[in-house]
This record gives structure tokens, C-alpha cells and sequence, in this order.
């Protein structure tokens, strides 16, 4: 009845099926995985954003040499200095509040410099966030970054690494566009001393204008990753179920379809069959006496 499952069309079937079970489950592993990394960060802020912020040579000097500064990301903290606007790079497809832009990524070279440095030390900010018209013609007057000294506070934040579909910023050149703040990338076109980290801006004495608009924090959900994950699985389980189901309802199809054959009939009848052997016998025939 199964034979049919061994032609080459059904083996690819199977072979389909069977992949796309392990992408779903895949998928839906993957939709776990960012569920538990999502639940980190709201623990991190939940223990870190609220404590009071801190000078960020200080927070820096709490890293060990050659770490990195996982244990100080979502801590606030203060840096004075002054913005390096020939330095700034746009940070591109941003989003604030629905609407589509960019980030203003700056420089800020501070007072505090280190005795023993050869090249003066700076903190990347981000700035805030301007709409995409303003992006495509920036530097805007009004959205450049005050003059002269600031005190800066902001959220500590880590180097952004590609991810798997992200798009790749040149290895070469002075970019003053890119995909993602990516630290490594920025210094090889700095003339500074870049910390590991980089702030984005709550707070600024003397304040901005209205414009770059600061980054929100990091809401504190956990987002759709567990819907996702059941989503996922469900879409496994169909074919898991669904696809035998299909195979079972051909079979039945095809036996149906099989023409039975009607037995033949004997090529021709003996009249005598069915009679008792003795019946069949022939009577001697007597010779009449001479």
C-alpha cells in the first residue's frame, strides 16, 4: 500500500519535511534563546540603570585589564569634555516613536586625561535621534553639538557587533555614516584614545536643543520571543502530524483506484463432471452367442 513512498518525487517530500521540521524547531530554539537573553537584560537594569551614576574613569578603572565591561553595561554614568563635531558619524535606520532616522554618534574628547597618555582620551555619545530628512542633510545648525564644555550623563552601553543579516560597514576609509556603533571600526579613523564603551545621552548641562532627541532606555519586557517560540513549534507539530496524514490518505487513494479482476471463467465444461466415478464407467458390451 506504502509502496509509492519509495518513488523519487515522494522521497523529496519527505526530505522536505523533515527540513522544514528542523528550521521550525530551529527557529523556535533560537526565539528561547532570545527570550533568556531579553530576561538578562531586564535583570541588568533592574540592578544597574537605578544606581547613582558615577564618573566614568571610574567605572572604567572597575573593568580588569584586557576584560570587557559586560559588569558596568546599563550603568549611568558622567563625563565632561568638549564634542569633537568634525569627528561625528551618523548611526543609520534608527527609529524614535514610529518614524524612521538616525543617530547622531559624537565624540567627546574629556578634561580628566590620564598623566602617562600620548593621545588624548574620548568617550563616543550618542547624541539622540533626528529624522531621516535631517539625516540625509546633516550637519544641521541647529542640531550640532553645543560648544565649549559639557557635563554629559548617560547610559553605558557595549560595542555593537554585525549580526547575522546586518549590513557591513567598509574596512577602510573615514566613514561619517554606519550600520551600528561599532568601537573597533571607529578608532582606526579617530584621533583619540576611545574608551570600550560608549554612552547614550540622558541628560547634559548646558542642555541641547530639541533636536538630536534622546535615546529611551531599554524597555523592561520581554518582548514576543516566547509567542514566537510557541509559534515555532506549533508549525513543527503540523508537519510532524500533517504530513503522514498526507501520506496515508494517498495510499487509500491509490488502493482505491487499483482495478480488482473478476475471476476467469473454465475454458469448457465436462457434463459429466460431478457425477460419481462409477457413473463415468462404461457398461461392457456383451457378444450375442453365435
Amino acid at each position: 500500500m506504502y509502496e509509492f513512498t519509495r518513488r523519487p518525487k515522494w522521497i523529496v517530500g519527505h526530505l522536505f519535511a523533515l527540513s522544514m521540521v528542523a528550521l521550525f524547531i530551529t527557529a523556535g530554539l533560537w526565539q528561547l534563546s532570545r527570550h533568556y537573553w531579553r530576561q538578562g537584560i531586564n535583570e541588568a537594569l533592574r540592578e544597574r540603570s537605578d544606581l547613582p551614576a558615577e564618573d566614568l574613569p571610574d567605572l572604567m578603572a572597575e573593568v580588569p585589564p584586557g576584560g570587557r565591561p559586560d559588569d558596568i553595561e546599563y550603568r549611568m554614568a558622567t563625563a565632561r569634555g568638549t564634542y569633537q563635531v568634525g569627528q561625528e558619524i551618523l548611526i543609520r535606520n534608527r527609529s524614535f516613536e514610529g518614524a524612521s532616522g538616525c543617530h547622531v554618534l559624537t565624540p567627546l574628547a574629556l578634561d580628566s586625561q590620564p598623566a602617562d597618555s600620548t593621545m588624548p582620551w574620548a568617550v563616543l555619545v550618542v547624541r539622540g535621534w533626528i529624522p531621516l530628512t535631517d539625516c540625509e542633510q546633516y550637519p544641521i545648525e541647529s542640531e550640532l553639538p553645543t560648544t565649549g564644555t559639557v557635563e554629559v550623563t548617560g547610559l553605558v552601553r557595549l560595542t555593537q557587533t554585525k549580526g547575522f543579516l546586518g549590513a557591513t560597514d567598509p574596512a577602510e576609509g573615514v566613514l561619517s555614516e554606519m550600520a551600528r556603533v561599532d568601537i573597533d571600526r571607529i578608532r582606526r579613523q579617530s584621533s583619540f584614545n576611545l574608551y570600550d564603551v560608549y554612552l547614550e545621552l540622558a541628560t547634559q548641562i548646558p542642555p541641547g536643543d530639541d533636536l538630536p532627541a534622546p535615546v529611551p532606555p531599554p524597555e523592561r519586557t520581554n518582548g514576543p520571543h516566547l509567542g514566537y517560540m510557541v509559534q515555532w513549534f506549533l508549525f513543527a507539530a503540523v508537519v510532524v502530524v500533517g504530513y503522514p496524514l498526507i501520506l496515508r490518505h494517498q495510499a487509500h487513494k491509490g488502493a482505491a483506484e487499483t482495478p480488482v479482476e473478476p475471476p476467469s471463467a473454465p475454458a469448457s465444461v465436462d457434463p459429466t463432471d460431478g457425477e460419481p466415478e462409477t457413473s463415468r464407467t462404461e457398461s461392457p458390451v456383451s457378444t450375442p452367442p453365435s
